[in-house]
């Protein structure tokens, strides 16, 4: 289990907001929601994908953040650590029922 030690990243997560694009519309962009000690493990190597979306290949990188518990992180958000997006891709658990813990997979993006 997780070790306090090992909380040893600031994360700042953000979320998901409407923003202006300058010519009367918006786009979602990301607005500071609150910064974390947390801890940061890979848990696959390097792959390529395909994106169909983009027609690329674009290497990503999925990674377990853990902090410690709370009930306001959500799956729409991601956690900034040294200027790297790392996007929640399933809502965050806590692994042992206790509420000390709070899980989540990302997947690191270069964007």
């Amino acid at each position: 289990m997780t070790r306090l030690e090992e909380l040893n990243k600031r994360a700042e997560f953000q979320k998901p907001s409407r923003q202006s694009d300058g010519r009367g519309g918006w786009k979602i962009g990301y607005a500071p929601f609150v910064t974390l000690w947390a801890g940061l493990k890979p848990q696959t190597k390097m792959q390529d994908r395909e994106r169909v979306e983009t027609q690329q290949k674009q290497t990503h990188m999925t990674y377990l953040l853990t902090i410690r518990y709370r009930n306001d992180i959500t799956a729409d958000m991601r956690a900034v650590i040294d200027g790297r997006k790392y996007y929640i891709m399933k809502n965050p658990y806590d692994p042992d029922g206790m509420r000390r813990w709070l899980t989540m997979e990302c997947e690191e993006r270069n964007e």
